[in-house]
């Protein structure tokens, strides 16, 4: 870390904690410049949306793509089929970044969706409990807004049978 790490209180630090937890459950494994970047939109010195561009920018020189520009898939998401959400010939999501490298995404995914649910959860001083479908829909835009043009609305096809080929990973052992 470097020195220059702003200081958190305990309130902004178990956000970042639980933040970063969250996409543990999802397979990201933050490293130490997405911690501090988080720490950074905790302690208020960096917008969220600054520290997305942030990391969007990373990406595209990743992807060896430093003049690459967010895009929007012209679709009408709400007659696509499963098709339409994701790559040919992969299980990866059409995404706004056209990460179209499972790890990579669920890498950029990860810290993308932290800095928006530190956002969310600091600007809002409390979640309704329990969340209508609404509120759900909203809650997705806000956290995977940068992602995906259909965030934070309901997906048309059969989703079910897809989602184990698309979470599914080279390390994670195969289900008989």
């Amino acid at each position: 870390m470097s020195p220059d790490k702003p200081v958190l209180t305990a309130a902004q630090l178990e956000v970042v904690r639980s933040s970063v937890a969250s996409g543990a459950i999802e397979g990201w494994r933050a490293s130490t410049d997405d911690i501090e970047l988080l720490y950074r939109v905790a302690a208020g010195t960096i917008t969220a949306t600054d520290a997305v561009h942030r990391v969007q920018e990373l990406q595209a020189l990743k992807i060896g793509h430093a003049d690459a520009e967010i895009t929007s898939v012209q679709r009408d998401w709400s007659t696509a089929s499963w098709d339409d959400y994701i790559y040919p010939g992969t299980a990866v999501l059409v995404n706004r970044l056209n990460i179209r490298d499972s790890l990579q995404l669920e890498h950029v995914a990860g810290i993308v969706v932290a800095i928006r649910t530190i956002e969310a959860v600091i600007d809002t001083p409390s979640v309704p409990d329990p969340l209508d479908g609404a509120q759900l829909r909203a809650l997705h835009r806000q956290l995977a807004q940068d992602l995906y043009d259909w965030a934070g609305n309901y997906r048309s096809g059969l989703l079910h049978d897809q989602v184990t080929v698309s979470v599914t990973r080279p390390d994670w052992p195969v289900r008989s």
